[in-house]
C-alpha cells in the first residue's frame, strides 16, 4: 500500500480522503496551498460577520450528502420553500404548500403564476419522484437533453412564469443568464429541491469543510504548501515537488484543485488529450450589506422579477441565521450574474436603487458594503449532453487521478461525487 498525495483541500480533495481512511488506507498526506479547508466552499470572517464566498446553499437531497455529511452535527438552517417574486416594486410570494402550508393562499392568489403553471409544477414533481436521481442527472425525463429554456417552453410553462420565477431562479443556481445549460440539470436540481429542503449550517458553509476535514490526523494535511509540480517518470508518476523545493514521493497523486489548474497540468503531462478538463467558464459577483434593521420576514430568497437591472437574487441571511452577523446587524446577499464593468463603488449603489425601489422608506443609505466578491469561475459551462464529454477520474498516467466537479457536475454534489470516485479507484487498485 503506497503513499497516496491529494493535491487541493476542497470538498473533493477532503472527500476523497475520507473515503481513502474509511477504506482503510493511511499513508495519505492532503497539500493544500492556502491556510484551510474548503476552497470556494469557506466562510470568512469580516468585522464580526460570517461571509461565503459567494452565496451558496446545500441540497440535503443530494445523493453524496447524504453519503458524506453528518447532516444533524452541521447545525443547520432552512431556507423556505419557494420565493419571493420582486415585480414593479411589489413582492409576490410562490411558495410550496405541500411544505410550507403557510404559503398556501399567497401562493394560490399570485398573480404571476398561472393556475395551469401550479398544476405544471406537481405534474413535474411528480413525474421526477418516479425516477432515481442519477437516472434525472443522466437523462431528465427521457429524449434527448435540450437547454431549459427549450425545454421550459417544451413543457407548456407559461412565458409569465418563465420570465418571473423559473429563468431568475435557474439563472441564479447555474449562473447562466442565457439558460442554454443542460435541460437534465434543470430536472436534477428541480428534484433535490423537492425532495429535501435546503439549507445552510448555522455558522456559514465552511462548516461543511471543516467537518469533512475532522476525518483526517492533523499529519495528514499541510496547509499554505504549494504543490508546484507533479513528478512523472516512465509513464507513471513517482510524486510531487512543492513551491518550497521539498520532493514528496507517492505511488498515487490525486489532482483536487480547480479546473484551470488540472487543465494546465493535464496539458503539460499528456501529449495526447483525448478529454480535456473544461476550462469555459460562469462568472458571478457576491455583494454582502449590512444593516441596523430587517427588510423582510423569512428565510425566503428574492428574485428580480422585472426583467431588467443588475440584480439576479437577494436574500437576508439573517432570517435564516442570525449567527451570521453580530448582534444589532442583518445580513444580505446580492447575486450579480457575470463579472459587471463597474466600479465597487457603482455597482454598490446601482443595487441599492434597486432594492430602494423595493423598499422606498427603508433609510438604504444605511445599508453597508461588508464585503464584495468577484468570482471569476464559479461553475464550469454545462451545455445539453455535457455528461458525455468530462473526463474520467483516470488521467492516462499511471498513478495520477483527477478530483474535481470537472468530472462530473458543477456542483457541490459534483465534488462529493468526484472525490469518492478518486477514492475507489485507489482502494481497488489495493485488491488488484
Amino acid at each position: 500500500m503506497g503513499k497516496v498525495v491529494i493535491i487541493g483541500a476542497g470538498l473533493a480533495g477532503l472527500t476523497c480522503a475520507k473515503v481513502l481512511k474509511q477504506g482503510g488506507w493511511q499513508d495519505l498526506l492532503l497539500l493544500e496551498k492556502s491556510d484551510g479547508p474548503g476552497g470556494r466552499v469557506c466562510t470568512d470572517r469580516v468585522e464580526g460577520f460570517r461571509l461565503d464566498r459567494g452565496f451558496q446553499v446545500l441540497f440535503t437531497a443530494y445523493p453524496g450528502v447524504q453519503r458524506h455529511l453528518n447532516l444533524s452535527a452541521l447545525n443547520l438552517r432552512r431556507y423556505r420553500p419557494g420565493a419571493v417574486l420582486v415585480k414593479g416594486g411589489r413582492l409576490f410570494l410562490l411558495g410550496d404548500p405541500l411544505r410550507d402550508p403557510a404559503s398556501g393562499i399567497p401562493s394560490l392568489l399570485n398573480p404571476l403564476a398561472s393556475w395551469q403553471d401550479k398544476l405544471r409544477i406537481l405534474q413535474l414533481r411528480a413525474q421526477l419522484a418516479r425516477r432515481s436521481s442519477e437516472q434525472v442527472f443522466r437523462q431528465g425525463l427521457g429524449g434527448e437533453d435540450t437547454s431549459i429554456r427549450q425545454f421550459l417552453q417544451r413543457y407548456g410553462f407559461s412565458a409569465a412564469i418563465c420570465e418571473h420565477f423559473l429563468y431568475p431562479f435557474y439563472r441564479g443556481i447555474l449562473l447562466d443568464p442565457d439558460l442554454d445549460s443542460s435541460a437534465c440539470l434543470f430536472a436534477f436540481y428541480f428534484k433535490m429541491m423537492a425532495e429535501g429542503p435546503v439549507v445552510t449550517p448555522a455558522l456559514g458553509m465552511g462548516e461543511i469543510a471543516r467537518q469533512l476535514a475532522g476525518h483526517l490526523l492533523p499529519e495528514q494535511v499541510r496547509y499554505q504548501t504549494t504543490v508546484e509540480q507533479i513528478l512523472v517518470q516512465g509513464g507513471k508518476v513517482r510524486g510531487i515537488r512543492t513551491r518550497a523545493g521539498e520532493e514528496i514521493a507517492a505511488e498515487w497523486v490525486i489532482c483536487a484543485t480547480d479546473a484551470l489548474q488540472a487543465r494546465a497540468w493535464q496539458q503539460t503531462l499528456l501529449k495526447q488529450v483525448s478529454v480535456p478538463i473544461p476550462t469555459q467558464g460562469r462568472a458571478v459577483t457576491c455583494l454582502y450589506f449590512s444593516a441596523p434593521f430587517s427588510l423582510t420576514r423569512g428565510g425566503y430568497i428574492h428574485l428580480n422579477a422585472n426583467g431588467r437591472g443588475w440584480i439576479n437574487n437577494w436574500v437576508e441571511l439573517t432570517q435564516v441565521s442570525p449567527q451570521l452577523a453580530p448582534a444589532g446587524q442583518h445580513l444580505y446577499s446580492v447575486v450579480v450574474l457575470g463579472d459587471p464593468p463597474l466600479a465597487e463603488e457603482e455597482l454598490v449603489q446601482a443595487c441599492r436603487q434597486e432594492l430602494q425601489v423595493v423598499f422606498p422608506k427603508a433609510p438604504l443609505q444605511q445599508l453597508q458594503l461588508v464585503r464584495m466578491y468577484r468570482i471569476p469561475f464559479a461553475q464550469f459551462v454545462q451545455p445539453p449532453g455535457f455528461q458525455a464529454h468530462l473526463p474520467t477520474a483516470f488521467s492516462g498516467i499511471q498513478g495520477l487521478l483527477w478530483a474535481g466537479e470537472y468530472t462530473h457536475q458543477s456542483s457541490i454534489e459534483g465534488s462529493l461525487r468526484s472525490g469518492e470516485q478518486a477514492a475507489e479507484w485507489v482502494l481497488k487498485s489495493r485488491g488488484a
